[in-house]
C-alpha cells in the first residue's frame, strides 16, 4: 500500500462516489451515512428466554440445601435408586 504526502494522488472519483451516496430509508444525499443498525442473533432470544424460565423456577430453600449437606457430611443421606430412575424417565424419555 502506498500513502502519498501529496492530495493530488487521492481517488478523488472514489471520494465522490462514496460521500455522496443517498440513505436508503430517506432518499436524501448524505454526506456520510450516520445510521447505525445492530442485528441481535437468535441466540440472545434465546438467551432472553432462558432467563425468564429461570426467573419463574422460583427460589432454592437454604435450609433445606443445609440440611442435604449436613446428611451428607454424616453420612444419613439415603438414596433412593427408585426415585433417581422415575426421575430419569419422567424428565428425559417422557416427554
Amino acid at each position: 500500500m502506498k500513502v502519498y504526502n501529496n492530495i493530488e494522488n487521492v481517488n478523488t472519483e472514489f471520494v465522490k462516489n462514496n460521500l455522496s451516496k443517498k440513505d436508503s430509508k430517506s432518499g436524501k444525499a448524505n454526506a456520510y451515512n450516520t445510521e447505525d443498525s445492530v442485528e441481535l442473533s437468535s441466540e440472545l432470544n434465546n438467551l432472553k428466554d432462558l432467563k425468564n424460565q429461570t426467573a419463574n423456577m422460583g427460589s432454592i430453600s437454604q435450609g433445606k440445601v443445609n440440611g442435604i449437606k449436613l446428611q451428607v457430611n454424616d453420612g444419613t443421606y439415603k438414596i433412593s435408586s427408585e426415585n433417581i430412575a422415575e426421575k430419569i424417565i419422567d424428565e428425559h424419555i417422557i416427554k
